[in-house]
């Protein structure tokens, strides 16, 4: 399978994470703002853009921190049998890794 068709399938596995209490999901919001792979497609990246939390920003403010670890969860959740040895989910804004609460990436390969 080619890189580009993994990129489609996590794309795809990603647009069925909804936000919860909104009618949209994390690709269509623009929540997850790049999806990146490895070349040898064994290490998979997902930025996700905080900096809409702007407080004027009605929608920004109800994604509060319970929402958005919940978000980062079910991204790690939505990804982890896809066969990658290393999965991110990454801060666009500073570039850090957010550890997920409730997965850890030891279960992906199980």
């Amino acid at each position: 399978m080619s890189l580009e068709e993994i990129l489609r399938q996590v794309e795809d596995r990603l647009r069925l994470i909804e936000i919860p209490g909104f009618d949209t999901n994390v690709i269509d919001s623009r929540v997850v703002t790049r999806i990146r792979i490895s070349t040898d497609g064994e290490v998979l990246g997902v930025y996700v853009d905080y900096s809409g939390s702007d407080p004027r920003c009605w929608f920004c403010r109800v994604l509060n921190d319970h929402l958005w670890r919940r978000i980062v969860d079910d991204i790690y959740v939505a990804v982890k049998d896809m066969g990658f040895k290393e999965v991110y989910v990454i801060d666009e804004q500073t570039g850090t890794v957010l550890a997920p609460r409730t997965y850890r990436l030891s279960d992906a390969h199980r």
